[in-house]
């Protein structure tokens, strides 16, 4: 189950046709199959986009479930007795008769408090795959990992220097992010950022 973008898909599928992998569609789904079949759960370290998948792993009779970098994508889940449910939103993992819509202390703290905690919901039981995790239920349990985390570092550069770098870093986002094999479009809020994110995707295609 997947839902997203990889923005850097082409790329992937060139490499993956290298190990030997064929495609049949020209679809970024197939390539990140394509790529948990090639290297597993750490694929997730090599996609630039904004996601959220669940991979049953027949062979290891594991399911996994991982999401993108800053979490863009949101991905829940709640432990049950017979196993595990997931969904990407919270009332879709509460539909399971198992589980019941109940808001505890911790979740009425950050109803009135507006300050989320990272991985938990407002609902008993139900908790969120934290961004640039993988969580992994089988028959040893259920753990998770951080493939990723923004670092903070100290910046030392001038004002034309940072000028020219975050122009650089604009343009090679963007320019990566037309690339898809639908149609894409641009939406305008009028705003400076929508206009100059608009301008460098008429220049990038």
């Amino acid at each position: 189950a997947y839902t997203g973008e990889v923005f850097n898909f082409a790329a992937l599928r060139d490499e993956l046709r290298l190990q030997g992998h064929e495609f049949r569609t020209a679809s970024d789904s197939e390539v990140v199959l394509r790529a948990y079949l090639q290297w597993g759960e750490r694929c997730a370290q090599r996609f630039i986009g904004m996601f959220a998948f669940a991979v049953w792993d027949a062979r290891r009779r594991e399911l996994l479930l991982i999401r993108d970098r800053f979490g863009i994508y949101p991905l829940y889940y709640a432990p049950i007795a017979s196993g595990l449910v997931f969904g990407s939103e919270p009332k879709a993992v509460l539909a399971h008769p198992s589980l019941r819509s109940e808001v505890d202390l911790d979740g009425l703290r950050q109803l009135l408090s507006f300050a989320p905690v990272p991985g938990e919901s407002v609902y008993r039981g139900v908790r969120e795959v934290l961004p640039g995790s993988v969580v992994r239920f089988g028959e040893a349990g259920l753990s998770s990992w951080r493939y990723w985390r923004l670092e903070a570092r100290p910046h030392s550069d001038d004002l034309p220097t940072t000028i020219r770098r975050v122009r650089e870093l604009l343009e090679c986002s963007v320019a990566g992010q037309v690339v898809a094999h639908v149609p894409w479009c641009v939406q305008l809020s009028g705003g400076l950022d929508s206009s100059a994110l608009a301008a460098l995707a008429a220049r990038a295609a």
